[in-house]
């Protein structure tokens, strides 16, 4: 059974700027094995009734002691994730050190548990036995599946509690479809959208084989075009965030087009 202390919400949003810290993904023992980048995508398969933990450290790059946080924000769901802890239903929470929060917490407040490092720390350690402090902890996220495998996308965002701005997002990606990562021999490009339908704004996830430039369209329904720009990509994974405040409800078709190749997406919008 997981220990869960009751902690409460606020919202997330993604900011992409210079950080002053650095976030490994690591193995169960919390030894680094790849470095988070702002925007990257961590993919993670299920099986059902089973639980997913994915460990990350965070590094202190600054010159001064700090503080960091962590938000989450649900970005796909099918089935819908149970955020109340109804027993066996499939659900997301996250952890730091061996506090972990209800899944009603998308955010600890300013009150409540934080990790706090030293200048060139990296977060390692785990709390004192009445968890009165949280000084250098990593942190951990945890998929528990129903009985039946769902696909989810969840978004991470980690923050310097003392500077808005000092952030890095990353989304985990649970049995997602391959058109998520490039399938050698089909296409140089894929794309998927998140979340769809959109209403305020969508975020466009592309997979490239290589660095290139390629042509951004979305046409509405009708075939008339409303949104037109050239877009770099890089190897690998790419985010493009997309603002849909002034887009009309309906069907929307979204195309990313390269040289050798042009995929395109249905997105809905509501309002």
């Amino acid at each position: 059974m997981k220990k869960i202390i009751i902690l409460f919400a606020i919202s997330i949003s993604v900011t992409v700027s210079a950080q002053s810290f650095s976030l490994y993904r690591t193995n169960t023992s919390y030894v680094p094995t790849a470095t988070v980048t702002n925007g990257s995508f961590v993919y993670e398969p299920t099986s059902p009734s089973s639980l997913v933990v994915t460990k990350f450290r965070i590094k202190n790059n600054a010159a001064v002691t700090q503080t960091f946080n962590v938000t989450r924000t649900i970005v796909a769901q099918t089935p819908a994730l149970d955020m109340n802890a109804v027993p066996a239903a499939q659900t997301t929470y996250f952890c730091f050190g061996n506090n972990c929060f209800t899944p009603a917490v998308s955010t600890p407040g300013t009150g409540d548990y934080t990790i706090l490092l030293a200048s060139g720390q990296t977060s390692t350690t785990f709390p004192t036995a009445d968890n009165t402090f949280d000084n250098n902890q990593p942190f951990s996220t945890y998929l528990e599946e129903g009985t039946s495998t769902g696909s989810y996308v969840v978004r991470y965002k980690v923050f310097n509690v003392a500077s808005a701005n000092d952030t890095l997002a990353f989304f985990i990606g649970y049995n997602q479809p391959a058109g998520l990562k490039y399938n050698a021999g089909i296409s140089d490009i894929s794309l998927t959208l998140f979340p769809n339908p959109a209403n305020q704004e969508a975020t466009i996830f592309v997979s490239a084989t290589d660095n290139s430039d390629v042509k951004l369209s979305i046409t509405n329904s009708t075939g008339q075009l409303v949104y037109e720009k050239q877009q770099k990509l890089i190897l690998g994974d790419n985010t493009i965030n997309l603002d849909c405040k002034n887009f009309a409800a309906g069907i929307y078709f979204v195309m990313l087009g390269s040289d050798k190749n042009t995929q395109t997406k249905k997105l809905v919008i509501t309002k």
